[in-house]
């Protein structure tokens, strides 16, 4: 009995032993997964928008479900427009709306004959043409987004033709354009480039240098946004302050600065003036006028005339 036993653990040892070095051979470690999507992409050739279209099989609408799903993704894929591209699963998704059942919809999308590498593809190239710019990151994120596998995703990315650096110059012209609400310093948009648009340090950098921004308009631009702000105000100095933390040129900052007119920073201390009254602020009473006067002046760098306007033209009631 107690041979019997011992026999019988030995065996399931040894099969745990088994199982175990079947299951390590199984998992692949994350250098061979990538060398095979790579083997695949290779294998799968360069892209060939020309064969985008389907040739369909039936000539006429058929009649069994399966068939007709296929009939339906292939119409979709063959009516979309040149700047339109789709995804297996967004496929799927469109071919449900159509009622068919979730079965039906995978077969159809699935025995279509669609290339949804090739539409991957086409969904980077469209992307890059497109006059805002985009990074490489942000790219794979987006097909990514659009529900396409880690391997067309893969294939769009090493196929795609885009320039990432002049894709950074794109980006960099676009928020810096007049359009844009946001003024950027050389410091901002690199912030910008890269922690928004995920470019890499050296394309934000070769964007800064070759994007021709003009930065003297940026500095007004900020300077403008400072004055319109409706809960914050500054005076000369404080704003002079806040711009040289934004790394703006100090020729840049004197020529912004100048834009303003006396009216401009009057309204600009009355509204510092209104805010304090409306907190209930200690000085900022209708008997503390001239300690609230002097405050402004030398707390909050108003120039004695700019300060007595505030507090002569301020809501005191």
């Amino acid at each position: 009995m107690k041979k019997l036993l011992n026999l019988l653990l030995c065996f399931g040892l040894a099969g745990l032993l088994l199982v175990g070095c079947n299951n390590g051979n199984n998992t692949q470690n994350p250098n061979q997964q990538q060398n095979q999507t790579t083997k695949k992409i290779k294998n799968l050739g360069k892209p060939d928008l020309s064969k985008e279209k389907i040739s369909s099989k039936f000539n006429t609408m058929p009649t069994a479900l399966n068939d007709i799903a296929i009939y339906e993704a292939q119409k979709i894929i063959n009516e979309q427009s040149s700047k339109a591209s789709i995804s297996k699963a967004e496929l799927i998704k469109k071919l449900r709306r159509k009622d068919f059942t979730e079965e039906q919809a995978k077969y159809g999308a699935e025995n279509s004959g669609i290339d949804f590498y090739l539409q991957a593809y086409k969904n980077a190239e469209n992307e890059c043409k497109k006059a805002h710019g985009i990074s490489k990151k942000k790219l794979e994120k987006e097909l990514k987004e659009k529900e396409f596998t880690d391997d067309e995703v893969a294939y769009a990315l090493q196929y795609c033709t885009a320039d990432w650096k002049e894709q950074a110059i794109k980006r960099a012209k676009s928020v810096t354009s007049p359009t844009y609400a946001i003024a950027q310093s050389k410091p901002d948009l690199k912030e910008t480039l890269m922690k928004y648009g995920l470019f890499t340090e050296e394309e934000a950098i070769h964007a800064i240098e070759n994007a021709q921004i003009d930065w003297a308009e940026q500095a007004k631009k900020h300077v403008k946004a400072r004055l319109n702000a409706k809960v914050s105000a500054d005076s000369y100095e404080t704003l002079k302050e806040n711009m040289e933390k934004h790394e703006y040129a100090p020729e840049d900052i004197e020529t912004a600065l100048k834009t303003i007119t006396e009216d401009d920073w009057n309204k600009q201390a009355l509204k510092v003036a209104n805010s304090y009254i409306k907190l209930n602020s200690g000085i900022f009473k209708s008997d503390k006028k001239e300690q609230a006067e002097k405050f402004m002046v030398e707390n909050l760098k108003f120039t004695p005339s700019q300060a007595k306007y505030a507090i002569e033209h301020a809501d005191w009631k």
